[in-house]
Order: C-alpha cells, then structure tokens, then sequence
C-alpha cells in the first residue's frame, strides 16, 4: 500500500451499443482512493484464484516505467498495471482494464 500513488487513477474501456443500433467505446476515468482498496486481495493472490497469468511489457524506459499486463487465455480478461520508479522504489500508478 505504501507504494501505491493515491489517488490511483484507474481507466475502464467500455464497449456497446447505443439505443440507435450504433457501436460505441468510451474511456471512463476514475480516481480510486486508499480506503476503496484497502480489504482487497493482494494482486499475487487475485492472480492464483482466478487462474490468470502476467507478462511485463517491453519498455523503452525499463528502470523508469514497466507495465504488467494481466490476462485469462481464452476470455476477454485484460488488465494492465503501470508502475514507475519513484525514491528508488517501484510504485503503481495506473491501471487499466480492457476487459469488455
């Protein structure tokens, strides 16, 4: 938690269809507080009971910013956590869910 950067901004992509029949997608941004996370499972945790894997992204910055993106082979499951080295310590920043 304490390296966690509050608030941690947290973005959905959203997928459907309008009342026109027209395909829509949109990005919603939320801004998720400590006391919203606190009682959540650790992220090793949530990995093993939902049977997910992890791969870190290449990136062009590696002692800087990493991205982990984490996924469910043969669902729509795809979250990706950015993290950044801040005071010499990794901290996560952002997280972004693909998932429809």
């Amino acid at each position: 938690m304490s390296r966690i950067e509050f608030p941690l901004s947290s973005y959905s992509y959203e997928y459907g269809i309008d009342e026109h029949g027209r395909e829509e997608a949109g990005v919603i941004k939320t801004d998720v507080r400590e006391e919203s996370i606190i009682e959540k499972a650790t992220l090793e945790k949530y990995i093993t009971e939902n049977g997910l894997k992890f791969h870190v992204l290449p990136s062009g910055k590696p002692d800087f910013s990493q991205s982990v993106k984490i996924y469910k082979n043969g669902t729509d499951w795809l979250i990706e956590y950015q993290f950044e080295r801040l005071r010499g310590y990794w901290h996560l920043i952002a997280m972004r869910d693909y998932s429809l």
